[in-house]
């Protein structure tokens, strides 16, 4: 028969040891995981959290790259990291919303080994178009393709791609077939689109920007449902195509198992980090609006990106290439 003063010992023992290693956390640096090369935009979104992150902590974050599989190899490592607050993931688009869509059979559970901390920020991606083709504006463009079913091509950064959903969600939403071009990255797709070879890419602001500086191609429109404020000159392609909306997200993620005192903490301090004025600006320059999420909200926000994407890889019959 158990002993019950040694029972609520125990209890009482164990309650105090998790409140303690609570309050003490962080006691070494943290990893703050990416799983991109570095100068990317996701490097870019973790090099603003990182340095305010660690001052509220009172310890380092330190921004660790793991490119390749596009993002599987950051995604494991974290997976299979101690539950202890001490790594985390920058979570994307691509990581957790198409990826999970695309490989049935991952070397972790995109669901059940993470715990979400919160979105950092969103990104209304932009539509390119080569001046080849003697357009002004999206709703010329959108008219050329529906008089060309099957003859227009768009660019991506690869099979899988969020340039290459966001074409066949494109090229579905203007009602005829398109032709998709793969490349290993968004700057030769660019390339080949100034050089009047592909017609058209939706990518992100800052990989458009710096060809579109040089005049050989023309920014056309935003992908979010409203003006863009990091772009207001852009209109969005909603108006020419109602409801259509393609975005890239930023979030932090964390192993599943994490006492729910540390994950707590790392949420209050990211969403006090993100509502900071000079932070919001940081993240601006970058293409991206700040918005912080409670943890479950992020979760759902999630899921319904999957269910987004899963429908638009179903429609279009995407398979993975080398994911």
């Amino acid at each position: 028969m158990i002993n019950m003063h040694n029972f609520v010992l125990f209890l009482v023992v164990s309650c105090c040891s998790v409140l303690a290693q609570a309050q003490s956390w962080p006691t070494k640096p943290i990893k703050l995981i990416v799983g991109t090369a570095s100068g990317g935009g996701p490097d870019a979104i973790a090099r603003v959290i990182a340095p305010r992150m660690a001052e509220r902590l009172g310890q380092s974050v330190i921004v660790e790259l793991k490119p390749g599989g596009s993002g599987q190899i950051a995604s494991e490592f974290v997976a299979t990291s101690p539950a202890d607050g001490n790594t985390w993931l920058l979570t994307t688009t691509m990581i957790q919303s198409i990826i999970p869509q695309l490989k049935k059979q991952l070397p972790y559970d995109p669901v059940k080994d993470f715990y979400p901390i919160s979105l950092i920020g969103t990104t209304a991606n932009v539509l390119v178009v080569g001046k080849h083709l003697d357009v002004t504006n999206a709703g010329q463009f959108v008219a050329l393709v529906k008089s060309k079913p099957g003859k227009m091509t768009y660019g991506s950064a690869g099979v899988g791609s969020p340039a290459h959903l966001a074409g066949e969600l494109f090229a579905t939403s203007v009602g005829v077939p398109m032709t998709h071009i793969s490349y290993k990255g968004a700057t030769q797709a660019l390339t080949d689109i100034a050089g009047g070879q592909v017609d058209m890419i939706i990518t992100s602001p800052s990989a458009a920007k710096t060809i579109s500086q040089g005049g050989k191609v023309l920014v056309m429109a935003t992908t979010g449902l409203k003006r863009d404020p990091t772009n207001p000159q852009l209109q969005p392609l909603s108006d020419v195509l109602p409801g259509f909306e393609i975005t890239q997200w930023w979030g932090v993620m964390i192993r599943s198992g994490t006492p729910k005192d540390i994950s707590d903490r790392i949420h209050a301090e990211l969403v006090a980090t993100l509502n900071e004025p000079a932070i919001k600006s940081q993240l601006a320059a970058q293409g991206g609006i700040a918005q912080a999420m409670e943890s479950a909200a992020f979760g759902a926000f999630i899921q319904k990106e999957r269910n987004r994407y899963a429908e638009i890889i179903k429609t279009a019959k995407i398979t993975p290439d080398n994911l």
